[in-house]
């Protein structure tokens, strides 16, 4: 395992900037997710980090080494990519066998070190198979198993789980979390989904157009995002009331009803968790006023979009709405959040 850290990193193409100052630093044998919209440079930063691209500006260090221009395989690095890439014409065993062979390994190591993959990662029965006769949760787990194999000091994770059906997603997530903990490897997962994100990490790393916005455990990231594109993007309600100042006090008028108002001591963007928004015939004071406009049933409860004046919001329900009802959803002006505009 190692400590990782990324100082001022930066990395353009063509004349276009895709990293702008990147700082990162992720402690031994934790699990950090580096969590953002498509395009906003998550993949080249992991490949900065893996050695396969070199910053325009700033340093990558391991352990407190400098590694920004040592090459990948000096590194010590495991990857797994989107694709996998799988070699097509080699079997299970010797796919996993792959780095090892190149690292020189001797026969009798490789032979011990394949066994134990193919039962940690549960692939008895498939070691002579070539990975078009495996299921796709058997190639996944084929390619974790010879990321892992060579003992590396890290292990990068490019969205691996990206076109895995819902059920085999969820099962790998479960699988990569326990081995990761039971390996005790310093791990960089990628993805653009706050699901696996919040089930998987440590420490989540949040990206937008180029930098890195926010970091810290999940609980704190979703307690107290820092601004609205975070806020936005972990799927906050936001919306732009109007306010007047009282003093040293800001208000925010949430209708006609003069005692339906929010106090707070700043002003901006309001921010309301989905699940802080409580259905009610006649609510007390504050409550939102909405139209039903959607309503998507999950399992546990109904998900319901509703257009108010100040934006479309969304709430979670156990009740059956129909659409084009007129709503009122109260909730605990603690809990609303204000955000720069």
């Amino acid at each position: 395992m190692v400590l990782l850290e990324l100082k001022d990193v930066w990395k353009s193409f063509d004349g276009t900037q895709v990293l702008k100052g990147v700082n990162v630093r992720v402690e031994n044998g934790s699990l950090a997710v580096l969590l953002g919209p498509s395009g906003c440079g998550k993949t080249t930063t992991l490949k900065i980090i893996a050695g396969l691209l070199k910053p325009d500006k700033g340093r990558v260090y391991f352990d407190s080494r400098d590694v920004t221009y040592i090459s990948p395989r000096t590194r010590n690095v495991g990857m797994v990519f989107q694709t996998l890439a799988l070699f097509p014409h080699l079997t299970v065993e010797e796919n996993i066998a792959y780095g090892l062979k190149a690292r020189r390994w001797n026969s009798d190591e490789i032979r011990r070190r394949v066994k134990e993959l193919v039962d940690l990662f549960h692939l008895n029965g498939l070691e002579k198979r070539l990975p078009r006769e495996l299921s796709g949760g058997q190639q996944q787990r084929v390619a974790l198993a010879r990321a892992i194999a060579p003992n590396p000091r890290l292990l990068l994770l490019d969205e691996p789980l990206r076109n895995l059906d819902a059920n085999l997603k969820e099962e790998l997530l479960w699988e990569i979390k326990r081995l990761q903990a039971e390996l005790d490897i310093t791990t960089i997962y990628v993805t653009h989904d706050q699901q696996e994100a919040f089930q998987l990490a440590d420490k989540i790393l949040i990206m937008h157009e180029g930098n890195i916005v926010q970091q810290g455990n999940p609980e704190e990231i979703y307690s107290n995002p820092l601004n609205s594109f975070v806020a936005s993007f972990l799927g906050f309600n936001i919306l732009k009331v109007p306010y007047e100042k009282r003093g040293r006090l800001w208000l925010y008028k949430l209708s006609s009803n003069e005692n339906n108002v929010i106090v707070k001591n700043k002003r901006g963007l309001l921010a309301i968790r989905p699940e802080d928004l409580v259905l009610a015939d006649n609510p007390t004071p504050p409550y939102l006023e909405g139209k039903v406009i959607v309503v998507s049933y999950s399992k546990l409860f109904y998900r319901v979009k509703a257009a108010t004046s100040y934006g479309n919001i969304e709430f979670i329900t156990r009740d059956r709405l129909k659409k084009g009802i007129k709503v009122k959803l109260g909730f605990d002006q603690e809990k609303v959040l204000i955000l720069k505009e």
